[in-house]
């Protein structure tokens, strides 16, 4: 866990829209990230359930973070400051996303930067 104020990494320079997605299932665990991001410099637009054909997961050991634009540089420096490793980072380019990115918070919530 970082100081309070204490930035990780600064985002670039490009405006991309992110979304949290709780997929451990702990009650206003994206809203916890959505702050600690808004205060790192990041746009975070939406908070939800993480869902996959049409039902909610709750299960998911790992955080992750899915890059819907292909933007790599932007995704690692959004991985840097969470304390996501860059293996964890899935690329699903798609042009009818909403959000530019989704961050998955999974059940290793809590070695997350962030969390305080």
């Amino acid at each position: 866990m970082l100081p309070s104020g204490l930035r990780v990494n600064q985002p670039l320079e490009e405006n991309i829209q992110i979304e949290i997605l709780n997929g451990c299932g702990v009650n206003g665990i994206a809203k916890i990230f959505q702050t600690y991001l808004r205060d790192q410099g990041f746009d975070v637009v939406n908070t939800d359930n993480y869902i996959v054909a049409g039902k909610r997961h709750w299960d998911l050991q790992e955080s992750k973070i899915i890059d819907h634009i292909g933007n790599r540089e932007q995704a690692e420096a959004l991985a840097r400051t969470l304390g996501i490793a860059f293996a964890k980072i899935e690329v699903k380019e798609s042009e009818i996303a909403i959000y530019d990115m989704s961050v998955v918070i999974g059940k290793d919530y809590k070695k997350l930067y962030g969390l305080q």
